[in-house]
Order: structure tokens, then sequence, then C-alpha cells
């Protein structure tokens, strides 16, 4: 083999991989373009059927990430995962904490608003201790 067919190997190799990264480039464009309309038609699904454009906006996010850690190198991938448990271990818990905490919160609600003093009574205290200032 010359240098010169090798040379031009190399070339034609360096065009094909630029050429390939350009097409790969365009295609992401492409389908972000369209990735970015549906998910504007999946927001106002959410006025018409909230439950299924969650469901369907859910699957999405699940995809991406899926697609995502693929591409992660496996020192990394182990690290993602903790991350990933850890999320979703303070996911369940704040929604835990969230349906006791609506039950509590209506609780102290009904009884902090019956313990409240009605707005004569704190109007009437209000005005007897401004003249109680004055006559000093």
């Amino acid at each position: 083999m010359t240098r010169q067919s090798h040379a031009t190997r190399n070339d034609e190799a360096m065009k094909q991989g630029w050429t390939g990264l350009m097409n790969s480039m365009i295609g992401f464009a492409n389908a972000s373009t369209m990735f970015g309309i549906q998910q504007m038609q999946n927001t106002l699904d959410l006025i018409t059927d909230s439950r299924c454009a969650v469901r369907r906006f859910k699957h999405t996010i699940d995809s991406l990430s899926r697609a995502m850690s693929s591409e992660i190198d496996d020192p990394k991938s182990s690290t993602l995962e903790n991350m990933n448990r850890t999320g979703e271990n303070v996911v369940r818990s704040l929604a835990s904490d969230d349906d006791s905490g609506q039950h509590a919160h209506a609780e102290r609600s009904s009884s902090h608003k019956s313990a409240q003093p009605s707005a004569r009574h704190t109007t009437h205290s209000t005005s007897h201790a401004r003249k109680r200032r004055r006559s000093r």
C-alpha cells in the first residue's frame, strides 16, 4: 500500500466520521424539535385529561432517563443508582409526611380557629391598651 492510498483512506474515514457526526446532530435537533412540540401538546392535555397526560409525561421522562443512563460509564452508574435510590426515599418520605401532615394540619386548623379570639374582642383589647398607655 502506498503512502498516498493510505492517506486517502484516512481522509475518507475522517470525512465519514464528520459526516456521520453531522447527520447525528441533525437527527438529534429534529428529534428535540418534535419532542418539544409533543410536550406542548401534552401540556394542553393536562386541561382535558390530567391523569393520562401525567402518565404520558412520566413515561417520557423515564425513557429519557434510561437512554441517558445507558451511556454512563460503569463507575458513575453506581453513583447514579445511589442518587436515584436516595431521591426515591426522599419522595417516599415526603409523600408519607404529606399524607399524615394534611390530617394533622386539618386538626390544628380547626382547633386553632376555635382558640382564636374574635376580631371584635381583639379590637377592643387593642384600643383598651392604647388608652392605658396614654393615661400614663
